[in-house]
């Protein structure tokens, strides 16, 4: 088996993991970033590329942070639903770049926002704020196996 046919043995482990994103332990968080930051860097998905993802996660978290102040008149269903669109986007950036479609970041991404969907209103706080943190996460370790 080559070294690309083991790589998408592992992607769909993690792509699975997150789509019970409520469900996951800190631990557990970290080191699914670690692997998706490694996968992805072996795949060659550009820092640049990630950073766009993440410049709209980031401002959906911006949403989150004045939900949690609530002066604002936002609520964590205005977040969620922020997030529902990524799904969109993600599927035309994979389908403008080979990198990203082969990393299945479009895959990924989609199961982890199926977890926020999933949560509970008791639990969909503390999920997204599991999907924040595990999206800088993503970056830093991708980053940390950048060559």
């Amino acid at each position: 088996m080559s070294n690309n046919n083991a790589m998408k043995g592992n992607a769909p482990n993690f792509i699975s993991e997150v789509s019970n994103l409520g469900r996951l332990s800190a631990s557990k968080i970290d080191q699914i970033a670690a692997q998706v930051g490694e996968d992805w860097n072996k795949r060659r998905v550009k820092t640049n590329q990630l950073r766009n993802i993440y410049g709209y996660i980031s401002s959906a978290r911006n949403l989150y942070d004045k939900a949690n102040r609530s002066s604002q008149g936002k609520t964590l269903e205005d977040v969620k639903i922020k997030l529902i669109f990524l799904k969109p986007r993600l599927a035309y950036i994979a389908g403008r770049k080979t990198e990203v479609k082969d990393a299945r970041i479009f895959d990924f991404y989609k199961n982890a926002i199926v977890g926020i969907e999933k949560a509970s209103d008791e639990q969909l706080s503390e999920t997204l704020k599991k999907f924040f943190d595990l999206s800088e996460a993503i970056i830093a370790y991708h980053k940390y196996y950048e060559k």
